[in-house]
């Protein structure tokens, strides 16, 4: 079930972005998937949803990349789904694959903001964005309904590879904490991140 956020951090994505409804989860499995059960219910009159709908988890014990690839979101990371109406934001279904490097794009502008110039921020094409050398996010994007596409992203702020499982050791993983040794305020980020999402894609 989802539970409260981060103080401030459900009213400022409400009042200062375009998103008009969030669901927010201390641990989940994954917000793409949860996004997905979310719209057949819909689909199925089980539920009624407001988009844009954000769902949001401090931690992921079932993150998922492209294919068959996993992603891992240590508690006090970011990992968020956007679901959006297509016809809404006048998306087209068929080119939702090509907006992967245009996010990637989006969330390293914002995470600059964050950390500064005097850290390496580098897009690896087609969805990952590395911070001096090592991958801090990962983003897919899914459309499992016609009329409806869902933007994950998962971002290591707040969490540590000092925490990390064994299966993911020889991985090149990093977060913004372990990088800068400073915390990410999560409502301040949110907020910047889907602004700029929102004002590039012309929403």
């Amino acid at each position: 079930m989802p539970s409260n956020p981060t103080p401030g951090a459900e009213h400022a994505i409400l009042h200062q972005t375009p998103i008009r409804s969030t669901m927010f989860f201390r641990t989940i499995g994954s917000t793409n998937d949860y996004a997905k059960e979310l719209l057949a219910k819909q689909a199925n009159r089980e539920a009624k949803l407001t988009f844009p709908l954000l769902i949001s988890a401090e931690e992921q014990t079932a993150g998922r990349g492209r294919g068959a690839k996993r992603w891992w979101t240590g508690q006090g990371a970011i990992a968020v789904s956007l679901v959006l109406d297509l016809m809404e934001f006048r998306l087209d279904r068929d080119n939702l694959t090509s907006l992967s490097p245009v996010v990637a794009e989006i969330v390293a502008e914002t995470i600059r903001t964050v950390i500064g110039e005097e850290h390496s921020l580098e897009i690896h094409l087609p969805n990952d964005v590395y911070l001096n050398g090592k991958k801090v996010c990962g983003i897919l994007i899914e459309s499992p309904k016609p009329d409806y596409a869902i933007f994950g992203i998962g971002i290591n702020t707040n969490n540590s590879v000092a925490n990390i499982p064994d299966e993911w050791k020889a991985v090149p993983i990093t977060t913004i904490l372990d990088e800068t040794g400073q915390q990410t305020d999560h409502a301040v980020f949110l907020v910047e991140l889907f602004n700029r999402f929102f004002a590039k894609l012309g929403m």
